[in-house]
């Protein structure tokens, strides 16, 4: 009962880091705290996802780090409006949170044109993966 509570302390910090958030793409689209019941003494690989979402296996996956599928985001650019400065500011905090949360933090994106983006990395009890997932929709 206590793990499933630690777990759920997780989501729950992610979700309110992430709240209000929409990650860009042709559609801007929120994130969702979620959790896997895969092990966590290994690292993650296309085959575990795949399987674990039950999906094909000729399913495209790209493997990112946090900071790369996050840069566009919590990078501030000169043509920023004080708004989206603002914006830049919650998804720095949000990749804060999450590194804070979570250990081996990976970034899976799943299919093509409408892709699934799984951050997912192991919680700090070693217990779980968990994360967030978003939507990027790429035309």
């Amino acid at each position: 009962m206590i793990e499933e509570e630690k777990l759920q302390t997780t989501l729950d910090k992610l979700t309110a880091a992430a709240d209000e958030l929409l990650f860009p793409s042709e559609s801007d689209e929120p994130f969702e705290a979620f959790s896997w019941d895969l092990p966590t003494k290994e690292t993650l690989n296309n085959t575990q996802i795949l399987e674990y979402l039950q999906l094909p296996a000729d399913t495209q996956i790209t493997k990112k780090t946090l900071d790369n599928f996050f840069r566009v985001v919590t990078t501030p650019q000169e043509w920023h409006s004080d708004e989206d400065l603002d914006i830049v500011e919650k998804f720095q905090e949000l990749a804060f949170t999450m590194r804070k949360n979570l250990n081996k933090i990976q970034v899976f994106l799943v299919g093509n044109i409408e892709i699934d983006a799984y951050i997912v990395g192991i919680t700090i009890d070693k217990l779980h993966w968990a994360g967030l997932k978003t939507k990027v929709i790429e035309t």
